[in-house]
């Protein structure tokens, strides 16, 4: 808030009512760090054949964020890999600060469930090595819970999670960097993959 002041000869001063001001800052914006979400267009990752993506990451309020694309179209049996882009700009100076990240466009979900013997079924982990967050795809909408494990065997981290398609965990402030273990088990089969947390 700032205060006008308006000096006349002889002495006198009037003050004008208070104006609000917006204040902005030349620092340069940070480096986008956090990762790619995707809502569907008809609300089931099921049967969508389009999804908007989101950002999530740090504190932006004094930045603009722009993502692109910002809207993905369903690829069909297979989930296929975009490169999608994450900018921060300064709206005062105009610079910006991008990063790239690799996702996953989901594709329909498979008309029959995983059976125990379909050895050609895997998860899908990004970023791997991560500085934080992962995204995790799976092969189709499944029921179960994932855990983690340090390179000791010793579980760090489980939870549970019903009807998805992707998981979006967050590492960086549960464990410290290392090389870990992910399991995620279902009713028919038990993924597991590593993963590198390099904080």
């Amino acid at each position: 808030m700032f205060t006008q002041m308006l000096l006349f000869t002889g002495g006198c001063s009037i003050n004008s009512p208070v104006n609000s001001y917006t204040v902005f800052s030349n620092a340069n914006p940070p480096v986008p760090n956090g990762y790619i979400v995707s809502t569907p267009d008809d609300g089931n990752i099921c049967t969508a054949t389009s999804f908007t993506l989101d950002f999530v990451g740090q504190n932006v309020s004094y930045w603009h964020v722009n993502i692109s694309p910002r809207i993905i179209f369903a690829t069909g049996v297979k989930p296929k890999q975009k490169i999608v882009q994450v900018c921060y700009s300064n709206p005062f100076t105009g610079i910006k600060t991008c990063q790239s990240y690799g996702y996953l466009a989901p594709a329909p979900c498979l008309n029959s469930r995983l059976s125990s013997n379909d050895i050609t079924a895997k998860i899908t982990i990004t970023p791997n090595p991560t500085n934080g967050y992962i995204n995790v795809i799976l092969p189709e909408t499944l029921s179960g819970n994932y855990q983690i494990y340090d390179q000791n065997s010793i579980l760090v981290e489980e939870n549970k999670f019903d009807n998805r398609y992707e998981l979006q965990i967050e590492l960086a402030n549960k464990i410290k960097s290392g090389i870990y273990i992910l399991k995620v088990i279902t009713e028919n089969i038990t993924f597991t993959e590593k993963i590198i947390l390099d904080k």
